[in-house]
């Protein structure tokens, strides 16, 4: 069996360079033959934007063809907020030297057309920027379809976690699905544990309140809806929750919970101080009440002395008749009217406190 004994290193293989030499003299023709097998868009253009060569599949991309393209920008073909998105994308593909990227183009048709874009700068043999090139390739309807749910997924984890309330999702198997920021600072500073999707939410509380928890959690997964409040202790402080459970379901399967969460400490603690205040206030009126009915039953006695009193004078004047008796006899009776007319005003006063109403002077 014969061998071929390579080359002397540094010495050049005389096959090797006809080879080279042929090509070169097609290189224009190998090199668009080259571009044009690739199914998407190839492009490359000068420091100013403009097309210096595209390839096929781009040139039916735009709807023109090649040689209506070269010499022209981005600005030319597409709307200018889609020209402008290029355009910072070629810049900033110069000043990374490689970039790789999703670029979304509108067509003619009014579709949408999502290419993942390989970008990156072209340098002249003194290393200065000459340009640009872009090589890219359209992305499935599948992977379409995934990227759109992963913005989905975004815009909507992006409103949850904007929320002033604690925001969760627990799937069958009692594992964290999802938990915005506020819920996972909160969890985190009254438990110690990061509520990370695939966390088991009763494996992270205390033991002594996954019994009640899991119930809860269960008669959500049974297609209840709960609304309640509940009053949590830790080691450094108490707080009040207000909390919604909703079943999450497909079709008419529950599949997961979502669950809803608002600290109302400060409300029940002013609510608690708003009951005292009226505690109190009852209190203050039972003693008015008391002291009224004390000071009006306190005058009785006198009232009813001096009733007594006039009686005697005037049995002693019918059988006398001393003088200054009914000078007397007027002015105990005209005391004896002040004190009735006080007590009855006192009566009208306890009556009007007991039904609510403040005494007039």
């Amino acid at each position: 069996m014969s061998t071929s004994t390579p080359p002397p290193a540094g010495d050049s293989d005389p096959r090797a360079n006809s080879l080279i030499d042929s090509f070169a003299a097609h290189l224009p023709q190998v090199f668009a033959s080259f571009i044009d097998h690739f199914k998407g868009p190839v492009a490359i253009k000068d420091r100013d934007g403009r097309f210096v060569y595209v390839n096929e599949a781009l040139a039916r991309l735009l709807g023109h063809p090649r040689s209506a393209i070269v010499g022209k920008t981005d600005y030319d073909f597409v709307s200018k907020e889609q020209a402008d998105a290029f355009r910072r994308n070629d810049l900033e593909s110069t000043a990374a030297a490689d970039m790789h990227l999703l670029e979304y183009f509108t067509d003619e048709d009014g579709l949408q057309h999502i290419y993942r874009s390989h970008k990156f700068g072209i340098a002249s043999e003194q290393g200065e920027w000459i340009g640009n090139a872009v090589i890219a390739e359209e992305v499935t309807a599948l992977e379409q379809a995934q990227l759109t749910i992963a913005e989905q997924k975004a815009r909507i984890e992006g409103i949850l976690n904007s929320s002033s309330e604690s925001i969760w999702s627990v799937n069958r198997n009692f594992d964290i699905e999802f938990a915005n920021d506020i819920m996972r600072r909160d969890f985190l500073q009254a438990f110690g544990i990061d509520l990370l999707p695939g966390v088991n939410i009763l494996a992270a509380l205390p033991a002594v309140l996954r019994p009640a928890w899991q119930q809860r959690y269960e008669q959500v997964f049974a297609g209840e809806m709960l609304d309640f409040q509940e009053r949590v202790d830790t080691n450094d402080s108490t707080f009040f929750l207000r909390l919604r459970f909703y079943p999450i379901r497909v079709g008419s399967t529950v599949v997961a919970m979502a669950g809803f969460s608002k600290n109302v400490t400060a409300e029940v603690l002013t609510m608690k101080e708003r009951n005292r205040f009226y505690e109190l206030v009852e209190q203050q009126n039972g003693a008015l009440k008391s002291m009224a009915r004390n000071h009006t039953h306190g005058m009785m006695p006198h009232l009813q002395q001096i009733m007594a009193a006039i009686a005697q004078l005037r049995q002693a004047q019918s059988g006398h008749g001393m003088p200054g008796i009914e000078a007397a006899l007027t002015n105990i009776e005209a005391a004896a009217e002040a004190i009735g007319t006080l007590v009855k005003h006192n009566m009208e006063r306890v009556k009007m406190v007991e039904a609510g109403t403040p005494p007039t002077k």
